[in-house]
Parts: structure tokens; sequence; C-alpha cells
């Protein structure tokens, strides 16, 4: 068996999603799991919006959508009666609003199927035992389920092995933060009629809040704090339905159980995801609250960042340290945030207190109605807020470049009507393939100097795993380039959405994050990042 690039240490959603990111960016890799099988339970539930971008460049978008539901709003309620309303989509530019639901368990089958289809099988029952790390390789120790003992050395380790994990314990990181000091249980349950199907509701009481979520149709998550951290035991359903009427929800008769857990709540953060060869990704980096459902999506995402990058550090391109050590900067930052405003959101949800509940329903009626706070409490939730443009794999903006409400350098590229053949189509879905995007726009009535400066960059990027496409303000392009790198913008709408007005371009990466831009044949910004990557 040929030596791979990667060990993947870890089978759960994140492992799963960097094993495809690899396959599709042709990395050689290896992935095992201790765990003889995958996880049956639904876990994790919410998939939101920047998780399904990526998704769609990986072709697995509609699958997920097809086996999901969507969720639209949070209804905040005081003994069951409602008295304000979040909207989860409220602004978003996104081809995927609204979020949807999806157990953990359904996550992991659909990653799973396209592993098998792709000819990848996870290696059950395979334990990293120990990790060694030297400055050219990885040497690591694995157990097989028949007692074997195999030492394989990678050039790349990515530690997708949960809260306990053995990548992180044999590196030279702390993981610090703080165990919460309460005690939270759950069931997913069936109930019979009585709750929205496209909302999660948090209701709270004199004594108690508790939140709702839904799973599928017919059944509920309820999520609940108990009283008193010592108490470990696993909940029984009985427990949960007096928190539930004393929540006044009590017209909701709990039944049929298909999971019960007690569990406490760690915020915790390593203080790097990446030490030389080895990198952490999903809860063997962070770990946090379940308040705002970030903790797969973060780890998915971590995934999407990694891959693409993988590819280029196991092929020797560009600058390795820049590259490599992009991760921790763009990374590292979202994981605090989370933690941070994850923790916010549980002590907030948790309150129910005389003084808590009236400032509930005083202050969120207010706020829920003020269009700021709706559109960055859906962009953040979402994770389309996310910007890295502060990464060494950013090339940060001249003064002149700055456009109030366009993609800038750091933040995720955005859709935008075009004309595809004569019908609508969208700038967008031409990023989703594994290379970098030069977009390139004429600018309104473009001339004989656009088409010079547009050849100009497109000579710029010849070699490197580029793909051109020229967005042409006008109802046909000249004939030079080819049909299929050419997209129609005759109205101007892609050219207004990425503030284009005048010939110019961006630079998108395979993550769909903004590496770079600039207005005419202003290359420097675009030769010094091909030079950190290439």
């Amino acid at each position: 068996m040929m030596t791979p690039s990667v060990l993947i240490v870890g089978a759960g959603p994140v492992g799963l999603t960097l094993a495809i990111e690899c396959r599709r960016h042709g990395v050689s890799f290896r992935i095992i799991d201790k765990a003889s099988g995958p996880s049956t339970h639904s876990k994790a539930l919410a998939v939101w919006s920047a998780t399904l971008e990526h998704l769609a460049a990986a072709g697995l978008a509609e699958s997920f959508l097809d086996a999901s539901r969507p969720v639209r709003k949070l209804l905040m309620q005081d003994l069951g009666r409602t008295v304000a309303e979040i909207s989860l989509t409220e602004g978003l530019d996104s081809p995927f609003s609204p979020p949807v639901i999806l157990p953990q368990s359904s996550t992991e089958r659909l990653l799973l199927a396209r592993l098998h289809e792709q000819g990848v099988e996870v290696e059950r029952g395979v334990e990293c035992a120990d990790v060694r790390p030297a400055a050219e390789c990885v040497a690591c120790d694995l157990r097989h389920p028949d007692g074997r003992a195999e030492t394989l050395k990678v050039e790349w380790l990515a530690g997708c092995d949960g809260a306990r994990s053995i990548v992180r314990h044999k590196m030279p990181v702390d993981f610090a933060g703080t165990t919460e000091n309460m005690g939270f249980i759950l069931t997913d349950a069936k109930v019979r009629d009585g709750l929205p199907e496209d909302s999660i509701v948090l209701s709270s009481g004199p004594h108690t809040s508790v939140i709702i979520f839904p799973v599928r149709p017919g059944t509920w998550r309820f999520f609940t704090l108990r009283a008193g951290s010592e108490n470990r035991s696993e909940p029984t359903l009985e427990e949960i339905q007096r928190h539930v009427d004393a929540a006044g929800l009590g017209r909701l008769h709990l039944s049929a159980p298909e999971w019960l857990s007690y569990f406490a709540v760690n915020e915790r953060v390593a203080s790097r995801n990446r030490v030389g060869r080895m990198f952490l990704l999903g809860d063997a980096s962070h770990i946090h609250s379940p308040a705002g459902g970030q903790g797969m999506n973060t780890g998915m995402q971590d995934a999407f960042n990694l891959g693409w990058k993988l590819k280029l550090l196991a092929s020797g391109s560009g600058d390795p340290e820049a590259i490599a050590d992009s991760y921790f900067a763009e990374r590292h930052p979202v994981a605090q945030k989370v933690v941070r405003e994850t923790s916010r959101m549980l002590h907030f949800g948790v309150l129910s207190g005389g003084l808590a509940r009236a400032a509930k329903k005083v202050i969120l009626p207010i706020l829920t109605e003020l269009e700021p706070f709706k559109r960055r409490a859906a962009l953040e939730l979402s994770g389309l807020g996310i910007s890295y443009a502060q990464s060494p794999l950013i090339q940060r903006d001249a003064p002149h470049l700055a456009r109030h409400g366009c993609p800038g350098p750091g933040s995720l590229a955005r859709p935008a009507a075009g004309r595809e053949s004569g019908s609508p189509g969208s700038l967008w879905r031409e990023l989703l393939h594994p290379g970098h995007t030069l977009l390139l726009f004429s600018g309104p009535s473009p001339s004989e100097a656009a088409l010079a400066v547009i050849s100009a960059l497109m000579q710029e990027v010849r070699g490197v795993s580029t793909q051109c496409r020229i967005i042409w303000q006008a109802d046909a392009a000249p004939s030079i380039w080819e049909k299929d790198q050419v997209l129609p913008d005759p109205e101007g709408s892609a050219h207004r959405r990425y503030g284009m007005h005048e010939p110019g371009w961006y630079l998108v990466r395979p993550d769909q994050y903004v590496a770079a831009r600039g207005l005419g044949s202003d290359l420097e910004p675009l030769t010094d990042y091909l030079g950190k990557v290439f």
C-alpha cells in the first residue's frame, strides 16, 4: 500500500468531511476510527447556511436538503406564550436559506455514502495509540482490531478525534477553559401535536427553561437544566416532562423516548490548533455549549478550510509555513468567538428567575423588531459572517478599494445573478470546483482597454490551478474566449454586487473565500498571493 500524505484520526462528521475534501483535492490519505461503527444518536442537529454552501462544492448540498427539514425561526416564550420571534433567515444572502435540521446520524450516513462512492472506506476499530512528530514526518502507532500493531509515517496528521483527542494530548498545547457548574438533561421523544414544525422554541417558567428542537416529523428534542450538578445519572422521561410542565408547556405530552442523556458543558479552546505537521479540528480543537447549534458546523468548516491547503502542502507548493499556519490564523479566532458567544447564549437561555423573565418579556420584543438586530442574529448563526481578513493567505485591500456591502478579502464570495445562455444563472456556482477562481469584470460599456486588462490578468495566472471567468457587462463578449469562460452581465447586477464600476478582478480561494481583489491591471496583490500559494 502506498504511504498516504495524511492520516485522519476520527471518522465523525468532521473527519468524514476532511476525507471528502482530501479526495476532492487529490490528497492521498487514510482515515481511522477506534469505534466499530458510526454514531446512531441524533446528537448535533443544525446545519447552517455557510456549511451548506461548502457542501455544495462537494456535491452534497442537495442530498442534505432532501434528507432534512428547514428551520426558520426561534420562538421565545414565557410560560408557553410567545413574547418574541427571531428569524433565522432575515437578510441572509445565500442560496441555502433557511438552515436545516438533520440528526448527526443522518449527516454521517450521507458523508459515508459519498466516501463509498469515491472508493474510500473508514478503517474501523483502529486506534491511534501514540504520535511522535519529527521535522519531516509524523510517526503514528496504530492498533488494529485483531491486535496487530502498525507504525505509519505520514507528512501531515489531522486530529478529528474529539474532546479527548490523543493527537491533542501529544501536542504542546493547553486546552484552556471552564466546565459549567450545571448539568443538562435531554431527550428525543415523540409529541403528538402542539409544536411548530419549522421553529426552535425556548420557553421559560418561574424555575426552569426548556429548549425544543424539531428532529424529524413527530419527534422533538427537549433540553433543560437539571437543578444541582451533583446528580449525573441518566434522566427519566418523567423528569423531563416535569420541566416541560413547569415551563408552561403542559399541553405537550412526551412519549417513546429515542434517547435520554445527561451531560455537562465544557467550554475550552486549544491554545494552538496547528503545531508543526499536526492539526486539530472540531471537538479536538474547541468544545462549547450546544446553544446555537454551532459545534458540528464549526468543525466541518475547519475541514473545509484545511482540505485544499493539505493539497498545497502535500505537493510542496508555495510557502509551506504560511499555508500551514494560515489554518491557525483563520480558524483559531473563529473557535474562540464561537465558545464565547455560545456561552452567552446558554446563560441567557437558561435564566428563569423573575427578573430574567421580566427582562426577556420587555427587551426581546423590542430587539427582535430592529432590522440590524435581526440581520446580525441570522448572520452570526449562519456562519456567513466569518472573516479571515487578518490571515497571511488574504491580501489586504488598498484604501481606495473599500466597497460598502461588497465581499471583501477574507469574506465569503456571494451569489450574484447573471445570465448564462439566455437564462438566469448564479456567478457563485462557478466557484464550486477544487481550484482557485479568477473573476474578471469588464466594467460598464466594456472597450478594447477592458479586453486588454482581462487578457493581461489571464496571462498572469496561466500555468497555475486557477479557473478564469469573465463577467462581461454587455449582451455579447468578444469571440476570443471560450464560451464557458464568459458570463454575460448586461444589466450589471453582478458588477454591482461586487462593487465593480470599472474593469477589475476578484480572486476566490477553493473554500469560496475572497483571497484578493484589484482594479484595472493592478497585479501586485494577485502576484503576491500567487507567490505564497503556488
